[in-house]
């Protein structure tokens, strides 16, 4: 049955069928999303890996608080495997590869952690929960996006430990 012989019989109402050319002319039109190239796995792969790390050693460099490390990764890898890998694929299908995207999407990954620092006892030695602290988390969150972003998503050139590690290689 084609399109022309449907919009007839589903005519009930007596109004004079509207030519197949013309359905829709009267909405604006929109590009399709530009094809992206897909994803390098091996990039996401090693942003994966060594992005959490940087989430579990910030309060030890920058609070000096080296016993609650195992604890930063712990969370930080916890947070990757249940919200980072679900957002990026998320962000991947829906063609999204703007550094802010990212920069909000670690964000909303250290919410968790901020969740259970509200709600956990705490040692007496780590600051009490309050806005400071929590600001930290989120910034921390959101500056592991922002080199997720870096590592897995931005610039289409391969990466190996040797670019992560020396950016200025003595090869020409």
């Amino acid at each position: 049955m084609t399109r022309a012989v449907q919009s007839e019989s589903l005519n009930v109402g007596g109004t004079p069928p509207v030519p197949p050319d013309t359905l829709g002319a009267d909405l604006p039109q929109t590009a399709p999303p530009p094809d992206a190239l897909p994803l390098d796995r091996r990039r996401l792969l090693t942003a994966f890996a060594l992005t959490p790390l940087l989430a579990g050693f910030y309060p030890a460099l920058f609070m000096a608080e080296p016993s609650i490390m195992p604890l930063g990764l712990l969370l930080a890898y916890a947070s990757t495997v249940l919200f980072g890998i679900p957002l990026v694929i998320y962000f991947d299908r829906r063609h999204l590869r703007e550094w802010w995207m990212y920069l909000a999407g670690g964000t909303a990954c250290s919410l968790p952690t901020v969740l259970l620092y509200a709600l956990a006892p705490l040692p007496d030695h780590l600051l009490p929960f309050g806005p400071i602290p929590v600001l930290g988390l989120l910034f921390w969150g959101a500056s592991s996006g922002i080199v997720f972003w870096m590592i897995g998503i931005a610039g289409d050139s391969p990466v190996s430990l040797r670019t992560l590690f020396d950016p200025v290689s003595s090869r020409k």
